[in-house]
Formats: C-alpha cells, sequence, structure tokens
C-alpha cells in the first residue's frame, strides 16, 4: 500500500517534467543546444541552421522539408 498523502502525491506530480519539457531537453540533448533555443524553433521566433534541421530530421526520422515546410504564398 502506498502510504503517501495527498499532498505528497501532488508535490510528487509536480516535480515530474511536463511532456513539452521531455520533448525540449530530448530536442536539446540531441543538438547540444539549450531548451530555450528549442523552443524559439519551435514556435519561430528563430529558425534552426541547415545542419541542425537535418540533424532533426533524421532524429524524428523524417525529412527536412517535412519537419521544417516552406509556407505557401496563399498563406
Amino acid at each position: 500500500m502506498d502510504n503517501r498523502t495527498f499532498h505528497e502525491r501532488f508535490l510528487d506530480a509536480k516535480s515530474q517534467p511536463s511532456p513539452l519539457q521531455v520533448f525540449l531537453n530530448e530536442v536539446a540533448k540531441v543538438t547540444y543546444r539549450n531548451p530555450q533555443t528549442i523552443k524559439k524553433w519551435a514556435t519561430g521566433e528563430i529558425e534552426p541552421d541547415g545542419a541542425m534541421k537535418t540533424l532533426l530530421a533524421m532524429h524524428f526520422g523524417t525529412s527536412v522539408d517535412v519537419l521544417f515546410p516552406i509556407p505557401s504564398e496563399n498563406g
């Protein structure tokens, strides 16, 4: 039987990383970049260079074109 209090369970859950944090840390580990940089790549604030795009495509098992599509002129 688990004898932790409700509050202890809350604190345990609170201390776990969110899925977003897990993703950012995973990509940061692969690219040797800061998780904040990864977040900026994901939000479009900055764009990774070609080598990083290739590395990420390899990591995720897809192509650069799929991972980083060129926006169409029509929106």
